[in-house]
């Protein structure tokens, strides 16, 4: 095995790299075929023709998809350096190299994609129009080791301590309420409401232990997997319940139907992997979010207030 794993620096190129990352990170053959663009057949031929021409096993087959092996994963690892220094190159080759360029993939929750991103998207354009933003709105934090996306950007106490970034700000909650539906009723005892929350699949979140506290009697009547839907379904007059003070901006559908909250532990983070930290387009989206955010997330706040 020790001599085959000298030899292979000899007997493999940027292709065969290209197609073990497209795989490690994709953990399936159509995760793969995506990300290479590529049919799920050609990636599957690819891996079997780099592994016998190896004569070693770089994945071990499942249901589940395709896991590397130690190998798999070194190799994996070399695959990043290369690519890194490949784009690298190609940047100081075309002379862009002030412009940053390339695909971004950029994993968030969706409250924060419509809220903060989305409207930003025409002045990102127009500052950096040779990065192509790949946007992921999920509740879950994607592995940055596997490269499921570049960048996160979580409502979180305490980030993960294995991703570097910074903090845009602390999020204020504030009870909040559809004007229509909090002006039709007699009563502003927000134990006689009908209340509204995240669900488990948000573990014991800061608002959880918040209104356990505060209003230990109340059972949210509805819960929801994600924090604009929840927000939707109070705009809609289901009934009351927690939200970040970004989403209380449209005076005219929801209002504040209590004090902004400062106890509720709740940072927006910006995060990547250590690796891609200099990378030019992810440093500056990084520097673009952290411009764009905090003034935002700063004044919806005080209008909350």
């Amino acid at each position: 095995m020790q001599k085959e794993s000298a030899k292979m620096p000899m007997n493999i190129a940027w292709d065969d790299l290209r197609v073990i990352l497209a795989l490690i990170r994709g953990q399936t053959l159509a995760g793969a075929a995506k990300r290479l663009d590529v049919d799920t057949s050609t990636v599957f031929r690819s891996v079997r023709a780099i592994e016998k021409r190896l004569a070693v096993t770089l994945f071990d087959r499942s249901r589940k998809g395709f896991n590397p092996t130690a190998l798999g994963e070194r190799l994996g690892q070399s695959a990043e350096r290369v690519e890194r220094e490949m784009r690298d190159l190609e940047t100081d080759l075309t002379g862009k190299a002030a412009q940053p360029s390339g695909n971004l993939r950029v994993s968030t929750t969706d409250s924060v994609l419509h809220h903060y991103l989305i409207p930003s998207l025409t002045v990102f354009a127009e500052r950096y129009p040779l990065i192509h933003l790949e946007l992921i709105a999920s509740n879950e934090l994607v592995n940055l080791n596997r490269r499921d996306a570049d960048v996160v950007i979580r409502a979180t106490p305490a980030p993960p301590t294995h991703l570097v970034g910074r903090s845009l700000g602390k999020l204020l909650y504030a009870v909040y309420a559809a004007t229509d539906y909090w002006q039709q009723k007699s009563t502003s005892d927000l134990n006689d409401h009908v209340w509204l929350a995240l669900d488990d699949s948000f573990g014991d979140h800061p608002t959880h232990r918040w209104r356990r506290k505060n209003y230990p009697a109340v059972q949210p009547l509805y819960r929801f997997n994600s924090m604009f839907a929840l927000n939707q379904a109070i705009r809609a007059g289901v009934g009351i319940g927690l939200l970040p003070g970004l989403h209380g901006h449209d005076a005219t559908h929801l209002q504040a139907i209590s004090p902004l909250i400062d106890d509720i532990p709740n940072e927006l983070w910006l995060l990547t992997h250590p690796d891609l930290r200099n990378v030019v387009r992810v440093r500056a989206f990084m520097e673009f979010c952290a411009e764009i955010i905090p003034p935002i997330l700063s004044s919806n706040s005080n209008e909350t207030a």
